[in-house]
């Protein structure tokens, strides 16, 4: 029944089917609250009633769904307490939920089969429970736009599987420890706009990694730039905006031939222009803004700005002020970050049982076309306001 212009509640009839083992009511638009008789359905191996208009407190009933494997309610309007009752269940592999209004803590897991667990978007508070660090099987984990504390135990993390990492827009603290060398399937790192601190470890940008996506915006690093890059790594997207870095930029950072997104502001970094980085082809070409005004940019010439159609500012013909914007928006905390990642769940968990699992890496809130156009092979999704 996915994908239906089915409207008004849950239809109660389902509640009595007591044999159904697979519901898939994805992208409907059903809305108000789940009936009681929803959680006699104790023989359901695959839930998933994702992009709907549902409502209300989750029940605690849901821990009688014991033979549940795959679990997705993102996103809809649920409240009250975090359902943490569900990582009890044995069998448990697909957790999505994402994007309600939930609250609490996320409590213990002892669903060792986990695979991607999202949380993302909710109101949780308090730590991360311990026993996530014992999931050996976690590929995709995002804990984005919570109100999570305490200190994140990289070490203990199992980077044996995992590709996507979110832990951005919290309150987590911690040192990215050179456990990280060990993530050779990580795709994209998230720790953006939280207090972590300690050094950036080299290994982080190798050729033996998969990573594409960094992002440590608005934390606390300090030492130096990555120092060396190595020729034929991955990386697409540097952001180390606000952080407490020093130094000057190693040559080495023309090895980042794919790199289409670079921002390395509000540091203590000194030669950031360096002409060499004309060498990144990818890089060139993405700009938009206002040309800041200072000593530096004043040796430039216009032509040193060709080619970047959306830039303005006292060097180019269209100043600032004609434009609706003066300056480019600064991050805000509260509201969103440029720079954000989220799985959108098309079908990860509302797929599986159907023979299609589509991972999907979007860029999600006002941010400019030319970021949105940084995985230029990934579709892009209307930006929510």
């Amino acid at each position: 029944m996915s994908s239906t212009n089915f409207t008004g509640e849950f239809p109660r009839c389902i509640g009595h089917m007591q044999s159904l083992n697979a519901l898939h009511l994805f992208l409907c638009q059903f809305m108000g609250e789940l009936p009681s008789s929803f959680w006699n359905l104790t023989q359901l191996t695959y839930l998933c009633i994702s992009y709907n208009n549902f409502s209300g407190q989750n029940s605690p009933s849901l821990s009688n769904l014991q033979n549940l494997t795959v679990l997705d309610f993102s996103p809809n309007n649920f409240s009250g307490q975090f359902p943490s009752g569900c990582f009890t269940l044995p069998s448990l592999e697909i957790v999505d939920i994402s994007s309600n209004h939930f609250t609490g803590q996320i409590g213990e897991i002892s669903s060792y089969s986990l695979e991607p667990l999202d949380v993302c978007e909710n109101k949780l508070y308090g730590l991360i429970p311990l026993s996530v660090f014992q999931l050996q099987n976690l590929t995709f984990f995002n804990l984005y736009h919570n109100f999570l504390i305490g200190n994140v135990l990289f070490h203990q993390l199992s980077w044996i599987n995992m590709y996507f990492l979110d832990l951005s827009s919290n309150f987590l603290q911690g040192e990215l420890l050179s456990s990280i060398c060990n993530a050779s399937t990580l795709d994209i790192l998230n720790l953006s706009h939280n207090h972590f601190t300690g050094t950036i470890s080299h290994c982080i940008i190798s050729s033996s990694l998969a990573l594409s996506i960094l992002d440590l915006q608005m934390n606390s690093f300090s030492g130096t730039i990555l120092e060396s890059f190595e020729a034929e790594n991955n990386l697409r997207t540097l952001n180390l905006n606000g952080n407490l870095l020093e130094g000057s930029l190693p040559e080495s950072l023309v090895n980042c031939t794919r790199l289409k997104v670079l921002d390395l502001g509000n540091n203590g970094l000194v030669d950031v222009f360096s002409q060499w980085l004309q060498a990144l082809e990818e890089l060139q070409n993405q700009l938009e803004g206002c040309i800041p005004k200072g000593q530096q940019f004043g040796t430039f010439s216009s032509d040193s700005f060709s080619g970047n159609s959306e830039l303005r500012g006292f060097l180019l013909i269209i100043p600032c002020i004609s434009h609706k914007e003066s300056q480019p928006p600064l991050p805000n905390f509260e509201v969103g970050f440029e720079f954000r990642w989220i799985l959108v769940v098309m079908g990860y968990a509302c797929g599986v049982a159907f023979g299609a699992t589509m991972f999907q890496v979007l860029i999600f809130i006002g941010k400019p076309l030319w970021i949105a156009s940084m995985v230029k092979d990934l579709p892009r999704e209307e930006q929510k306001g």
